[in-house]
């Protein structure tokens, strides 16, 4: 199974991935440059907020054979409010970290990634307002997954 999670900066992609990394067994990739490697290793993956863009998926299907694309993507939607709240932990400089604090590109680029995903393929659309451990039975239920 591979499941890619996306959405806006402080959706809660990251802590997300990492609750399904160790629920499933899976690694977590964040960057399209790893992809191949672990896709040919592991049954499951989970993809920490890729793509980012249309382009990000062209490039990933390019790189990655049919059946090591994700299965299902899941847009994890939450409030301005809780966005901030999250994003205000990372103000003082957390690594790896990249604040869009204007909408900027990354917003621009993921709604249209989004719409573009709504025409071609299924999108799982899920609050990610609650913790994570609530987000993710909402995926397992969405996919028909138990545990």
């Amino acid at each position: 199974m591979r499941i890619a999670i996306i959405g806006l900066p402080g959706s809660g992609k990251t802590t997300l991935c990492r609750v399904l990394s160790h629920v499933l067994r899976a690694p977590a990739v964040s960057a399209i440059v790893d992809t191949p490697a672990l896709a040919d290793r592991y049954d499951s993956l989970i993809f920490d907020g890729i793509p980012r863009s249309i382009a990000e998926l062209r490039t990933l299907e390019e790189i990655t054979a049919p059946d090591l694309r994700p299965d299902h993507v899941v847009l994890l939607e939450t409030s301005d409010e809780i966005r901030a709240e999250r994003l205000a932990r990372y103000r003082d400089g957390a690594p790896g970290v990249v604040l869009d604090e204007e909408g900027g590109g990354a917003t621009t680029d993921l709604v249209t990634l989004v719409d573009h995903l709504r025409e071609t393929r299924e999108l799982i659309t899920i609050s990610a307002a609650g913790s994570p451990f609530k987000a993710m039975a909402l995926i397992f239920e969405a996919i028909g997954v138990r545990i």
